[in-house]
C-alpha cells in the first residue's frame, strides 16, 4: 500500500507527536446493556492496568458512515446506513509515541481484551493504530482541562484518491485543520496522521438459532449485517483524521462546511476521499476526561 512519508507530523516548532489507537466494537443482536457496558469498561479500564495509554476516552459511536470503495460510491451511503447499528461504541487511546502504543498491544493483558476474550459471542473488535500531532502542551497532550470534558470526536479514515499527490494530501489536511481550530467552528484539537495499522478480532455471528423460522431469517439477517460491518474498515486507510469538539452543534457545523461535507461524501475532485467517518460521544469523570460507560455512555 502507498504510505505517505511526505505527511507524516514531525516534533515542529510548537508541535508534540504522538500515536493514537482507535478501538471500534460491535455487538451481536440481543446483547444486554450491562454486557456492553462490561467490554467497553474493560477495554477503557486497560489505561490503568498496562502500561502505554497517557489518555483515554470511551463512549457511544455514532453517525458511522461509509463512502464505500471508489467503485462503489453510488451504493455508499446505503450501506453505511445498514451497517450503522452494528458499529456502537468506541475507546480512543493517546500514546506519547509509537514506542508506547506497541509495547502496550504485545502485553498479554490487552491482547486478550482486544481480543474479545470474555466478550458476548458475535462481538467484534477493530483496532486502528495512526500517528498525530498536536500543540506541544502539556494540557493539550494529556487532554486536560474545562474544553476537555464532554464532548464529540470527529474520526476520518482517509485513502489518497487516484492521481493525486501527497503534497495535494498534505496541503489540503493543513488548510482542514486550520479551518477546524478557527473561531468559526471552535474545534478544541485537531490531529491528523498515518495509519500504522488496522487488526480485527473477532465478528463472527452467533451460531444457530432456537426462535423458529422467523428467528432464523433474523439470524440470517443480522450474520449479513455483521460481515458488512467488519468489512468496512477492511481498507487500511492512507491517514486518519481526528477532530475534537465540545459541543454536538460545533461538529454539524463543521460536518455542513463544503470542503468537509466534499471530503467525508467522497468527492473526487479533492486530493483525499473518506473511507468511513464517526463520531465518539464522551462523557467526563473525576479521574479523566472521560469516564466509564457504567457511569452514563450507554
Amino acid at each position: 500500500m502507498l504510505r505517505l512519508p511526505l505527511i507524516v507530523p514531525t516534533a515542529a516548532a510548537g508541535q508534540a507527536a504522538v500515536a493514537e489507537s482507535l478501538h471500534l466494537l460491535r455487538f451481536p443482536p440481543g446483547v444486554f446493556e450491562e454486557e456492553v457496558s462490561q467490554v467497553v469498561d474493560g477495554i477503557w479500564s486497560l489505561q490503568y492496568l498496562a502500561a502505554g495509554p497517557i489518555c483515554g476516552s470511551a463512549g457511544r459511536l455514532v453517525r458511522f458512515h461509509s463512502t464505500g470503495s471508489a467503485d462503489q460510491a453510488g451504493a455508499g451511503a446505503e450501506a453505511g446506513a445498514e451497517a450503522q447499528p452494528a458499529v456502537s461504541h468506541a475507546v480512543l487511546f493517546r500514546y506519547a509515541n509509537e514506542t508506547a502504543l506497541t509495547r502496550f498491544e504485545a502485553q498479554p493483558r490487552v491482547q486478550l481484551m482486544l481480543s474479545g476474550t470474555g466478550a458476548p459471542a458475535g462481538t467484534g473488535i477493530t483496532t486502528i493504530n495512526f500517528r498525530g500531532s498536536v500543540p506541544n502542551e502539556l494540557e493539550a497532550i494529556f487532554r486536560r482541562g474545562p474544553e476537555w470534558a464532554a464532548g464529540a470526536e470527529l474520526v476520518v479514515a482517509l485513502a489518497l484518491q487516484g492521481g493525486s499527490g501527497e503534497g495535494d494530501a498534505s496541503e489540503f489536511l493543513a488548510l482542514t485543520q486550520q479551518l477546524a481550530v478557527s473561531s468559526a467552528f471552535g474545534a478544541v484539537q485537531c490531529s491528523y496522521g498515518p495509519c500504522l495499522s488496522v487488526q480485527h478480532s473477532g465478528g463472527a455471528a452467533a451460531g444457530g438459532s432456537d426462535e423458529g423460522p422467523g428467528g432464523e431469517a433474523a439470524a440470517q439477517q443480522a450474520q449479513q449485517q455483521a460481515q458488512q460491518a467488519q468489512q468496512l474498515p477492511a481498507q487500511q486507510p492512507d491517514m486518519v483524521l481526528l477532530v475534537r469538539f465540545q459541543e454536538e452543534a460545533q461538529l454539524q457545523a463543521f460536518l455542513d462546511c463544503p470542503p468537509i461535507a466534499a471530503l467525508v461524501e467522497g468527492d473526487e475532485r479533492i486530493p483525499l476521499r473518506a473511507l468511513w467517518s464517526a463520531t465518539l460521544l464522551t462523557e467526563p469523570s473525576d479521574s479523566s476526561t472521560t469516564q466509564g460507560v457504567r457511569g452514563g455512555l450507554v
